[in-house]
């Protein structure tokens, strides 16, 4: 019976310290799982930007860059034309020097477009500084 007494309050006490240990351990894992789901959060967030970023600047090259290929057709119709012995020289080069305005236009429309939508940085460099600065 003295055994038992003794026996009782030992593994309540170590139950009441396994319980602790518990707790303890949990709310560290609980924080760090807060932890880990706010900064794929973060990445998330700034990998969508990247895309999003990406996309409109692929679009936007894409419209002009087809106009540019366009024009750039035109001029070298207006040479292949211009080698039949039966086509209006003076209509040819006047055509042509409005095919070369063209161009000149959408290409210059093309490059600007290329200074003003840059590529963007890679997603592993720009998401890795938030994903530092998030941490601090």
């Amino acid at each position: 019976m003295a055994r038992s007494t003794i026996l009782i309050p030992i593994l309540a006490v170590i139950a009441v310290a396994l319980l602790a240990l518990t707790l303890v351990l949990g709310t560290i894992s609980l924080r760090k799982t807060n932890k880990v789901a706010s900064e794929n959060r973060v990445f998330v967030a700034c990998l969508t930007k990247w895309a999003n970023q990406t996309a409109h600047r692929t679009s936007v090259l894409t419209g002009l860059n087809i106009q540019r290929q366009d024009a750039l057709d035109a001029i070298i119709r207006d040479v292949a034309a211009g080698q039949s012995p039966k086509v209006d020289r003076e209509a040819l080069k006047a055509k042509f020097k409005d095919d070369i305005e063209t161009y000149v236009v959408v290409s210059d429309q093309y490059n600007d477009a290329l200074k003003e939508h840059p590529v963007p940085k890679a997603p592993l460099v720009a998401c890795d500084s938030k994903m530092s600065k998030e941490k601090k």
